[in-house]
């Protein structure tokens, strides 16, 4: 089976790529043939060049559109072409004859806020096709249009791929719409082993690892919320993981807020059981989020989690029980959640057995195969 998988991230590589990216694989050693649209970015990420080198046609296009010329030319050749036969930047996917497309929305309208081009595309093609959607955004209202345009895109869907039940169920009432193809699959996560907690002598220590883009992952949240006088006065340390365009911006809150000598900057931890073992409380304050994948691993590791009501979370986080949930997404509301799990000191090894216990009942230990099944079928 000829299979095409085109993906939008606006980062060269993050979680939102690894389901498609394993199916993608998993589809090589299953004998199918794969196509793989992706950004051209100035180093292809090793997944990417993974799959090229098991065999997959992969595309490199520019980061959204192609030159102006070829735009212009597109454009005017376009007027004179009827309607159902116009021409699009993706017409290599018509080319490649894939039996099935799936494409992976990292923000989720890249479609539908794109008529001239993908829109355009999907409109017109007779050939079958899924969307997966990552990242959402709580209390966003779509214009009309442009909810249309995504309504038109689920309903022609065979199946419209969330990472949460929360996400599905925000998605159906930000657009009005049923969804009756939803399928929610749980993220592709390594396998973590259970960590002890750490001796509770000293300060108590703290992380939170993402990509340092504060408009997703929410680092500036948590700086806030451990900025009051009464954090002030108790003894901890929050070590940051991750890199990305914020970082100057997090490091200046954090000399403004008098934290240097409790909050550091550890880079890119690639070492993630090692990070969590060291570590008692995980930290997650995101505002946008279809997981995220330090969540599922944090709660293998049996780890009590802090996080907002974003992406899984509230899926899987059960309040006092298996961990602990901001009540909002923003300081105040994520301060709140800090001083009910720091109460709970004394709680935090059943805490995060019970958080073990309950992503391992709950998760799919190879959802590629499972969305292949799904794609292929």
């Amino acid at each position: 089976m000829r299979l095409a998988f085109l993906s939008i991230c606006g980062m060269p590589w993050g979680g939102s790529e690894e389901l498609w990216s394993s199916t993608a694989l998993e589809a090589l050693s299953q004998g199918h043939e794969v196509l793989v649209s992706v950004y051209g970015w100035p180093e292809m990420p090793t997944r990417i060049r993974e799959l090229q080198d098991k065999g997959a046609r992969v595309i490199l296009r520019r980061r959204y559109y192609p030159g102006p010329g070829r735009r212009l030319r597109k454009k005017l050749w376009n007027t004179f072409l009827p309607r159902g036969r116009k021409t699009t930047y993706h017409d290599y996917l018509e080319d490649f004859k894939p039996q099935h497309i799936l494409f992976s929305l990292a923000g989720g309208n890249e479609i539908a806020s794109d008529p001239g081009d993908m829109m355009l595309f999907v409109r017109q093609t007779r050939i079958p096709f899924s969307v997966m959607y990552h990242s959402l955004t709580k209390g966003y209202t779509y214009p009309d249009d442009l909810a249309e345009n995504m309504r038109s895109v689920i309903s022609k869907a065979a199946h419209s791929f969330f990472t949460s039940q929360y996400q599905a169920d925000l998605y159906r009432s930000q657009l009005r719409h049923l969804i009756g193809n939803a399928v929610v699959l749980d993220h592709a996560v390594r396998r973590i082993d259970a960590a002890p907690l750490p001796e509770m002598t000293g300060p108590v220590r703290m992380c939170l690892i993402g990509s340092l883009v504060q408009r997703w992952k929410g680092q500036d949240i948590a700086i806030a919320a451990l900025s009051s006088p009464r954090w002030l006065e108790r003894q901890w340390t929050l070590d940051i993981y991750g890199t990305g365009e914020d970082r100057d911006r997090l490091v200046e809150q954090v000399l403004k807020a008098s934290l240097s000598d409790r909050v550091s900057f550890r880079g890119y931890g690639e070492d993630i059981e090692g990070i969590l073992a060291t570590h008692h409380l995980v930290l997650i304050p995101s505002r946008q989020d279809s997981g995220p994948i330090v969540l599922f691993e944090a709660m293998q590791a049996a780890r009590p989690v802090v996080g907002t009501p974003m992406g899984a979370m509230p899926d899987r986080i059960q309040e006092g029980v298996n961990g602990f949930l901001s009540p909002t997404i923003c300081d105040k509301g994520f301060a709140a959640a800090l001083e009910k799990a720091w109460d709970a000191q004394e709680r935090w090894h059943e805490i995060g057995c019970r958080a073990r216990k309950d992503i391992l009942a709950r998760l799919d230990p190879y959802p590629q195969k499972t969305l292949l099944k799904l794609i292929s079928g």
